[in-house]
């Protein structure tokens, strides 16, 4: 399994505060779904590491202008600046399943429209405040251990490469939060 570094919405978005539900009024789940299947599929099937990452960032930001993507991008190059060692990624199978999960336990089915700019910004918003939750939980059902705590590996890392083995998820995604 391979560690990765993620981008958080408060790395993209610094000042911002938003609400998943409210970002999400007005879209239908069915197509939320239909894009992380799509994403995750691309993910599983095709992963080419930078290149696939940026193919999905272009597919869900692709009503937005230019200068948004450009500050998107900016914001998560500035965050990443100081971990040039490892790899960054947006998008990962658990962050995308984590979002269909929120899709189906909140479901909104409303009438076929096309997306508006906004409507795309914010669901690509909600993405990355699903996926920072995510993250929150992951890190609160870790215990904290001490690297000088002489039991470190039993407490922390026999339960993580236990879970490792039973996971085919290649990738481990890591919000750049923990790694502070």
């Amino acid at each position: 399994m391979k560690v990765i570094l993620t981008p958080e919405f408060s790395d993209l978005f610094p000042g911002e505060t938003a609400d998943v539900g409210e970002l999400l009024a007005g879209i239908q789940s069915k197509l939320i779904i239909q894009l992380m299947a799509l994403i995750n599929a691309e993910l599983y099937s095709n992963d080419q590491g930078e290149v696939t990452q940026v193919k999905i960032l272009n597919i869900m930001m692709t009503l937005q202008p230019p200068e948004v993507k450009m500050k998107i991008i900016g914001s998560a190059m500035e965050k990443m600046h100081g971990h040039p060692e490892q790899s960054t990624y947006f998008f990962t199978p658990s962050y995308c399943m984590n979002f269909m999960h929120y899709e189906l336990t909140h479901f909104r089915d409303l009438p076929d429209i096309d997306l508006t700019a906004e409507q795309e910004l914010n669901t690509f918003k909600a993405y990355f405040l699903i996926t920072e939750q995510y993250a929150r939980d992951k890190k609160q059902e870790m215990p904290e251990v001490s690297f000088d705590d002489p039991h470190y590996f039993g407490k922390l890392m026999w339960p993580s490469l236990i879970a490792a083995a039973g996971s085919s998820v290649p990738l481990e995604p890591k919000p750049l939060s923990a790694s502070r």
